[in-house]
């Protein structure tokens, strides 16, 4: 394996003989097909399903690693080992697979779904006290399925656990204006609700310790291929990094890295990579119809990130991610029709514009 490749994007690799239980990962590309759970006297185990998996103590953080390092070593056709340690996770071995993963496929149960393509999402917040800048949080019995819910993430005081990211859920939509609709709707939700308690709403990347806040995108109906997600990272991650000042690295780190992606129930997949886009919702038109075209677009190449802008995107080198950005899309440009060169530039413009922002002091995600 590249571990060159591996360890540029920060993930650990090792031959710990110490570790307590490995996941050993064959698939295609984003769509895991066989996952077999393994202890270090030996004992192998496949699983079933990724439901399956979840029950494992971080088992499906250990998928997305296995993932992460077939892409990242481009190999789409893999055998992963990845092993944990505790709570440390690290790759023990990446390799292709040739043909011996075909036809063996292991994927999610998926829901009764319509076969059109749609776009959802889910952005995360916190909340404050508008008084003592205290955080606060949704009790467990908020129910889960809401549009407006908790994250899994939990906290602890005294007797009771608590969730203290909030979620909003989008209903998928046809394409990117109505989905950013459906979130202003939910957002007007949320506002009234926090005015109501005396709370503010928080949307920095890390606006407390361990609790990271993402904007995640999904799509139904779509193949999670390693072409497609090179796309979001090279037209919609690298360069909303670039101008997107007060970014948390360790955020970036942990659950931003780049190809960040696990498969939903629709059929389609979830891109993780970005952090929280609350504040874009109401003038980040531009975001939401690139999106779109990206998602969608049938054609595009596969995209390889130079190595400058990888390192450039976990060491938060904006003037270095701002050159990468350029040439990215004065490569893509030609490629596009004239409906999408002219959403190409209002991207482009409104990525400056919130840079400008950034450069005068008032940060828009705040």
């Amino acid at each position: 394996m590249n571990r060159h490749l591996i360890r540029q994007h920060r993930l650990t690799i090792t031959s710990d003989k110490k570790a307590s239980f490995f996941l050993i990962v064959t698939g295609k590309e984003f769509s895991p097909q066989t996952i077999s759970a393994a202890t270090a006297q030996g004992n192998i185990r496949q699983l079933a399903s990724l439901d399956e998996v979840r029950r494992y103590y971080l088992g499906q953080e250990m998928v997305d690693l296995a993932l992460q390092a077939a892409y990242y070593t481009r190999t789409p056709r893999y055998r992963v080992i990845v092993q944990r340690t505790g709570k440390a996770l690290s790759i023990r071995s990446v390799a292709s697979a040739g043909k011996a993963a075909r036809g063996q496929a292991q994927q999610p149960v998926a829901a009764n779904t319509p076969g059109v393509s749609l776009l959802g999402a889910d952005i995360e917040v916190m909340v404050r006290k508008r008084d003592g800048g205290a955080f606060t949080a949704l009790p467990m019995a908020d129910h889960h399925d809401k549009v407006i819910g908790a994250d899994s993430a939990l906290i602890r005081k005294k007797h009771r656990f608590y969730q203290p990211i909030i979620e909003l859920r989008a209903k998928p939509q046809k394409n990117g204006e109505k989905l950013r609709q459906e979130f202003l709707r939910l957002k007007t939700q949320l506002e009234k609700r926090a005015e109501k308690n005396g709370v503010v709403i928080v949307s920095e990347e890390n606006p407390r310790g361990r609790f990271f806040l993402g904007g995640h995108v999904h799509i139904s109906n779509a193949n999670a291929s390693f072409r497609k997600v090179s796309q979001l990272d090279a037209f919609v991650a690298v360069p909303l990094s670039a101008y997107k000042k007060n970014a948390s690295l360790l955020r970036r780190a942990a659950y931003g890295k780049l190809g960040a992606v696990r498969l939903n129930r629709y059929r389609g997949f979830e891109y993780r990579t970005l952090p929280t886009w609350y504040a874009f919702i109401e003038e980040g038109a531009p975001f939401f119809n690139w999106l779109e075209t990206v998602l969608y677009h049938p054609s595009l190449p596969e995209i390889q990130l130079a190595e400058e802008a990888v390192r450039a995107y976990y060491a938060g080198d904006r003037r270095q991610l701002c050159r990468e950005t350029e040439k990215l899309f004065a490569d893509v440009a030609p490629l596009l029709t004239v409906r999408e060169k002219h959403c190409l530039l209002k991207w482009d413009r409104w990525l400056q514009q919130i840079g400008t922002i950034d450069e005068n002091g008032s940060d828009p995600v705040l």
